[in-house]
Parts: structure tokens; C-alpha cells; sequence
């Protein structure tokens, strides 16, 4: 692969870098497949950067220059365009693709799925660590990025500033009167979910069968742009403990719990959840098991499947937790709906 570099010492800022992670993308289409992409560690940190058009202006300044100067052979497909924090610059440019380069799939997959043109040409702005990737179909677009206002794009996203939460790309489409949001509305989704379980626990050391049911409320929004989602939820068991002895069943004692429960999936994409419980333990008598008692635990759901481990506070509604006041007990269920 021929690599053609130019350098510039022109300064045009001096400013103190700040480290970051590129991910979020300012999108704003031009004309027929034409495309800008603005880059940074977050599209509220990109709804204050106020450098794009300077560096857009001096960019195609320099590529002119070079053009003209016949610096290329022929019209390079990608540029890099690095400029310091000091404001020197320094041009890249990749010509005569070489079939044995090392394919980069991922962004030849990117490539295709938003059906970029050939021309990529990158500013990469060193000091705020922001990028601006212009993906150009041929020559004849240079007018049509060279003359876009990158900066009122960047304003537009500034005054959408509460709808960025959550979202990772902002989509703006260039009209004839400014631009134009391209972000599908949210939507906020209530749903509802009711499972029955069975299966067993262990209070201290004695078993006991369990059935029980939990009624579950969730709250989304479409489209989705968080993959951490949370839920509510409140559930109700039934046991019953009892004694073994000389073959027959002996202390029968049945109880019942509740509680209410708040969980959340970790960003997981399967149906895992985690959270914490809280609520109330009883039984019909009170051998070895409080008649009535407030528990606490955490709780996790893995597809069909339920774990708890809680304390059942021994005090009658009493909060302090102290040593040798809980009982602990460990339940795991599995769905049958």
C-alpha cells in the first residue's frame, strides 16, 4: 500500500488534551449517500464541541492544497488528518490498495450495513480526542461537506439535549432549511408478568416444600438504548414444615412469606436478573419459626429458574440485626408457566 504523507506546522490552538474513549456518534447525512461522522467519548460531551467547522474549513484548505499541487497520483479513498494539541497537522493518505492488507472485518461490515461511500476521510482532532470521519461518494462532494456547518448540527443535538440520555448515536439529516432529527421518538412500554414456581428451601436446617407465584412490572422504552434494564415485583410463597418420626409426620407446621423485590439485568442479554428482596415471614405456630417476622435477602432469576437467600429476623418486627437474630433460609424454585 503507497502512503503519501504532508505536514503542516500551521498552529491553530493550543489546548491541554483530555483523555477519553470515542463511542458515541453525532450522524448527519448530506446529500444522496454522503455522510459525516462526529465522534467522541459522549454525545453530551459532543453537544459542546465548538471546533468542528474550523477544523472542517482548514482540512479541505490543506487537501486542496495538495490536489493541486498533484501530491497524489490519483484521488486517495482514505485520508487521516491528525492535528495536535499544539494545532500542528499532519496528512495521511492511503493510495493503491494492497490485496494482501490484513481485512478489517468489523469495519467492512460497518461499511456495508450503512452503506457507506468509498471515500473516508478522517479528522482527528488530538486534543479533545474527538474524530470526524466524512464518508464521501466521490470529488464532487467536497463542495457539499466543505460548505455543511458542522457546528449547527453539533447546536441542534445541543438543544435535544435531554433526549440524548441513553442514547449512543444522535441521526441528523441536512435540508435546504437546516437539519432535521432522523431519532425515532421513545415510547415508553408497560408490561406485566405473573410466573408460578415450585421447589424447596431450608430454614436453618429444616426443609420444606414451596409453591409459590410472583407478579412481575416492568417498565421500557422503544426503541431500546439502554441494555440495563430494571423491574419490579411482588411475590408470595407457601411451605410447610414438619417432623419425621416413628413413621409418621409429626409438629406440622405450615407458613407463608411476601415480598416485594427490585431487580435488575446487569446489561445481561439473556433473561438473567439480580436484586434484593424485602418482606414477611409467618407461620401457624411459633415451634422453632417466629409467628411473624420481617425478612430481607437478594435474589436472582436465570431464565426458569429462582434463588433466594434471605435472614428472617427473630425479633418481631424488630429491625435490629444483630448476631444470633436471624435465621437464614435458602429457596430455589423453578417456573411452571
Amino acid at each position: 500500500m503507497c502512503l503519501v504523507f504532508i505536514a503542516f506546522s500551521l498552529p491553530l490552538f493550543a489546548q491541554t488534551p483530555e483523555p477519553a474513549a470515542s463511542s458515541d456518534t453525532l450522524q448527519i447525512r448530506l446529500q444522496g449517500r454522503n455522510q459525516v461522522f462526529i465522534t467522541g467519548k459522549s454525545l453530551r460531551g459532543l453537544a459542546e464541541y465548538k471546533s468542528a467547522d474550523s477544523l472542517k474549513t482548514i482540512f479541505f484548505t490543506d487537501l486542496e492544497k495538495a490536489l493541486n499541487s498533484a501530491a497524489f497520483p490519483e484521488t486517495p479513498k482514505r485520508i487521516y488528518y491528525f492535528v495536535n494539541q499544539q494545532g500542528k497537522r499532519r496528512l495521511k493518505a492511503e493510495l493503491n490498495e494492497d490485496l494482501t492488507t490484513k481485512l478489517d472485518l468489523p469495519y467492512e461490515k460497518t461499511r456495508m450495513i450503512l452503506d457507506l461511500p468509498p471515500l473516508h476521510y478522517t479528522i482527528y482532532d488530538l486534543a479533545k480526542n474527538v474524530d470526524i470521519h466524512f464518508f464521501l461518494e466521490d470529488t464532487s462532494a467536497f463542495s457539499v461537506a466543505a460548505n455543511t456547518s458542522l457546528n449547527g448540527g453539533v447546536q441542534v443535538m445541543e438543544k435535544d439535549r435531554k433526549k440524548l440520555r441513553g442514547l449512543s448515536t444522535y441521526r441528523l439529516e441536512k435540508t435546504g432549511f437546516g437539519f432535521e432529527s432522523r431519532n425515532p421518538s421513545k415510547t415508553t412500554h408497560f408490561s406485566t408478568e405473573a410466573q408460578a414456581y415450585i421447589g424447596g428451601l431450608l430454614i436453618g436446617s429444616m426443609p420444606s416444600p414451596v409453591i409459590s407465584y410472583d407478579f412481575i412490572f416492568r417498565i421500557t422504552q422503544k426503541p431500546k438504548t439502554n441494555k440495563v434494564q430494571f423491574r419490579a415485583g411482588f411475590s408470595y410463597s407457601a411451605f410447610v414444615i414438619t417432623e419425621f418420626k416413628d413413621n409418621q409426620f409429626q409438629n406440622v407446621n405450615p407458613g407463608s412469606y411476601w415480598h416485594l423485590l427490585l431487580q435488575t439485568n446487569l446489561g445481561f442479554e439473556r433473561d438473567s436478573w439480580f436484586g434484593i428482596t424485602g418482606g414477611q415471614f409467618s407461620t401457624n405456630n411459633n415451634i422453632g419459626l417466629p409467628e411473624n417476622a420481617f425478612k430481607f435477602g437478594l435474589q436472582a432469576n436465570f431464565d426458569r429458574n429462582s434463588f433466594s437467600f434471605e435472614s428472617i429476623n427473630l425479633e418481631k418486627y424488630s429491625f435490629k440485626f444483630g448476631r444470633h437474630k436471624q435465621l437464614h433460609m435458602f429457596t430455589y424454585r423453578r417456573s411452571i408457566l
